[in-house]
C-alpha cells in the first residue's frame, strides 16, 4: 500500500535559485525497508515498535509522518502525536504533513474540522499534531494517540529538561488506547553517545533476552544510492576549483580498504537482520564517503561515522568532542560489572561492617584485603536533588584497581562522615577529598575526626611558611593535572574500573571550547570522573605534604604524630592499632 499512496511533498531544492518544486512522494530504497517492517507487523497482527538510530537525510523523518498522514485520512479516529526535540524543529517536521494535506489528490480530500500551526484535525475524528519535548509531561492531557513519532529523542535532554518527561507522559496516554495491537511507536534519531533514554531502548531491543518487545531498525548509509559519486565528478570539483589533481583513476586508502572489507564479510544471526548488514561496498560510495568527510564532516572520520554510520555500533560512537576516544570508552563499557555487595557501612565499636541493603550508597567490587593499602578520592557535591551528588572510589594503591564506590545526594556533614567510615573499612585508606566546592569537609575531618591519613596539596613555587590545607585544591592550574593523569590511566587501560556509572560519566566528559577545558554538560555530571581522578593522582606518585606541626593545634599535632607513626607500620598491625584507636 505504501508504495502507491498518491502523496506529493514538497522538496526544498536550494541549487542555483530554482524555486521550490512539488515532487510525487515515491519511497527510496531504505524507506522501502521501514515498510517492508510495517507490512511484516500488520501482516501478523503485531502493534508497531521501532527503535531507529539513523543516518542524516534519508528521509526517516519524511516515511513516519507520511505514514501517520495517510493512516489519518484513511481510518476515521486515528490520532497522530509527533513529539520533536525543539519547537523549531517540529515546525519544519509538521511542515511536511501539511504540505501532504495541500496537494492530497481530490479523490482523497476530507473535511476539516481545525487546522492550526501544530495541529489538523478532520471530520471523520482523526487528528494529528506535534509537540516539542520541552512540553514535558504536556502531552498526556491530550486526545489519546493511535500513533507516536518521536524524532531526535538522544537530544531531548540538551537544554536541561528532563529527557524522560515528554516520553513518559506520551506512552501513558497511548497506554489509554483500547487498540494496542494497532498502535504504532518510532524513535527515529541521529545517535548522540550513550544518552539516558534512545541508547539505553537501543540496546534492549537488540538484546533477545531483554523481553523489550521494539525491533531495532538501523539502516547504514550506503543502502541509500543517492550516496555515491562517480570518479570522473570527485576528480572535476577539484581541478574547476584550481586544487591538486587527484589523479586518473580512484585508489582506496588504507581506511578505505579496511572499511570496504570489513561490511563484505560482516556475519548476520537471523536475529540481527534488521540493524546488521552485510554489503559490498562500491567505489563510488568510497569515492561519496571521501567527499563528504573532507567537506561536510570538517574533515574528520569520527563525525562521519556518527552521522552516516556504517554499522550499528559506529552510530553510537562518541562526540569527537570527549575526551575519551570510542576504544578506551568500550573497554569501560564492556568490562563493567554489578558489585559484590551493595548496602551502608555502620560503625560497631572498634569495627566498620557493612549493613547489606539493596537501596545502599555503598557499592563494594572487592572487600579489603590485610595488608593492601589503598586511596580514597572525594568529589564534594550537595544534598539537593539537583545539586552534584557526593562521589568517592576507593582504589588499590598499586593495581589501581577500583574496588568500592559511593555515589549519592547527601549534606556535607553526612558526607563527611561516610568517608571516615569508607576510609576506616579500608585499612584506613588515604584520603584524597576536594576542598574548593565545599572547604567544610576536608576541614571537618582534619580538625574534628582527626582522620590520620588525610591528604594535604603542596605544590613546587609554595611560598614558604604558607600553611598546608587538607585536601586537594581543584583549579585552573591543578585540574589540567589532574585529568592529563586520568587520561593515561584509561587509555593505557592501567585503571581497572567496573562501575557502569563510571564508563556514562567519561562518555559526557567533553571539551567546551568557551571554558578551554573539559567537564559534563547540560544535566550530565563528572563528580564520578574527579573522584577518579584524584585517586589516580596520588597513586601515581604524587606525594601529599606532611603538615608542620607548627601549623596545627596541639590535639592536631598529636593526631598528626600518631598518624606518621601507624603509617611506618605493617599493614595488619596498622589495621589493628587504629582499630584500637577508634575504639578507644
Amino acid at each position: 500500500m505504501e508504495n502507491n499512496l498518491k502523496i506529493r511533498i514538497k522538496g526544498t531544492v536550494n541549487v542555483g535559485g530554482r524555486k521550490t518544486r512539488i515532487i510525487k512522494f515515491r519511497l527510496n530504497p531504505i524507506q522501502m525497508q521501514f515498510a517492508q517492517y510495517v507490512a511484516f507487523c500488520w501482516d501478523r497482527g503485531l502493534p508497531i515498535k521501532a527503535l531507529e538510530p539513523k543516518p542524516r537525510q534519508i528521509g526517516s523523518t519524511t516515511y513516519w509522518q507520511a505514514l501517520g498522514f495517510t493512516l489519518c485520512v484513511l481510518d476515521p479516529g486515528w490520532h497522530v502525536l509527533t513529539v520533536a526535540h525543539t519547537e523549531g524543529a517540529g515546525t519544519e517536521i509538521f511542515g511536511k504533513t501539511r504540505t501532504f494535506l495541500r496537494h492530497l489528490p481530490q479523490e482523497w480530500k476530507l473535511e476539516l474540522t481545525s487546522e492550526k500551526r501544530n495541529s489538523i484535525e478532520w471530520a471523520n475524528g482523526s487528528k494529528s499534531w506535534i509537540g516539542s519535548s520541552s512540553e514535558g509531561d504536556a502531552f498526556g492531557k491530550g486526545p489519546t494517540p493511535s500513533m507516536l513519532h518521536f524524532t531526535e529523542p538522544a537530544s531531548y535532554g540538551d537544554r536541561g529538561q528532563d529527557p524522560y518527561a515528554p516520553v513518559v507522559s506520551a506512552h501513558g496516554a497511548l497506554d489509554d488506547n483500547p487498540k494496542q495491537s494497532e498502535t504504532i511507536v518510532v524513535y527515529e534519531s541521529t545517535a548522540k553517545g550513550r544518552d539516558p533514554i534512545f541508547w539505553e531502548e537501543c540496546e534492549l531491543a537488540r538484546n533477545p533476552r531483554s523481553g523489550s518487545e521494539y525491533t531495532l531498525l538501523f539502516v547504514p548509509w550506503f543502502h541509500d544510492p543517492h550516496y555515491s559519486m562517480p570518479w570522473k565528478e570527485y576528480r572535476r570539483r577539484f581541478t574547476l576549483l584550481g586544487k591538486e589533481d587527484p589523479g586518473a583513476t580512484f585508489v582506496l586508502t588504507e581506511d578505505e580498504r579496511i572499511l570496504r572489507e570489513k561490511i563484505a564479510v560482516v556475519v548476520v544471526k537471523p536475529i540481527e537482520l534488521t540493524w546488521r548488514h552485510r554489503f559490498d561496498i562500491s567505489d563510488a560510495q568510497l569515492i561519496w564517503r571521501r567527499w563528504a568527510i573532507q567537506n561536510t564532516c570538517k574533515g574528520k572520520i569520527h563525525l562521519f561515522e556518527r552521522y552516516y554510520p556504517a554499522t550499528y555500533e559506529e552510530a553510537f560512537s562518541a562526540s569527537i568532542r570527549c575526551m575519551f576516544d570510542q576504544d578506551t570508552l568500550n573497554h569501560y563499557y564492556q568490562g563493567a560489572f554489578e558489585p559484590k555487595a551493595v548496602g551502608n557501612l555502620e560503625s560497631t565499636g572498634p569495627e566498620v561492617v557493612l549493613k547489606h541493603t539493596a537501596e545502599g550508597r555503598v557499592k563494594i567490587w572487592k572487600y579489603p584485603q590485610s595488608g593492601e593499602e589503598y586511596v580514597l578520592g572525594a568529589d564534594v557535591g550537595g544534598g539537593e536533588k539537583l545539586s552534584d551528588p557526593c562521589a568517592a572510589y576507593v582504589l588499590n594503591s598499586h593495581t589501581l584497581e577500583v574496588v568500592a564506590a559511593l555515589h549519592a545526594n547527601m549534606d556535607w556533614d553526612d558526607y563527611t562522615q561516610e568517608l571516615v567510615s569508607l576510609g576506616r573499612f579500608y585499612n584506613w585508606a588515604e584520603l584524597v577529598v576536594e576542598n574548593n566546592y565545599n572547604p567544610a569537609v576536608a576541614t571537618t575531618l582534619f580538625k574534628d575526626f582527626g582522620y590520620p591519613n588525610l591528604y594535604h596539596y603542596t605544590f613546587e613555587g609554595q611560598l614558604k611558611g604558607t600553611p598546608n590545607k587538607a585536601g586537594f585544591n581543584t583549579n585552573r592550574r591543578t585540574r589540567p593535572e589532574l585529568i592529563s593523569y586520568l587520561d593515561s590511566a584509561t587509555r593505557g587501560r592501567k585503571l581497572q574500573c567496573y562501575d557502569i556509572g563510571f564508563a556514562r560519566e567519561m562518555e559526557q566528559f567533553v571539551y567546551v571550547q568557551k571554558e578551554d577545558r573539559y567537564r559534563a554538560t547540560g544535566k550530565n555530571h563528572d563528580d564520578r570522573i574527579m573522584a577518579v581522578a584524584l585517586a589516580i593522582y596520588r597513586c601515581e606518585g604524587k606525594e601529599g605534604a606532611r603538615v608542620k606541626p607548627d601549623d596545627l593545634s596541639p590535639d592536631m599535632q598529636r593526631s598528626q604524630e600518631l598518624a606518621d607513626f601507624v603509617k611506618r607500620m605493617s599493614g595488619a598491625e596498622r589495621q589493628e592499632t587504629l582499630n584500637l584507636i577508634t575504639y578507644l
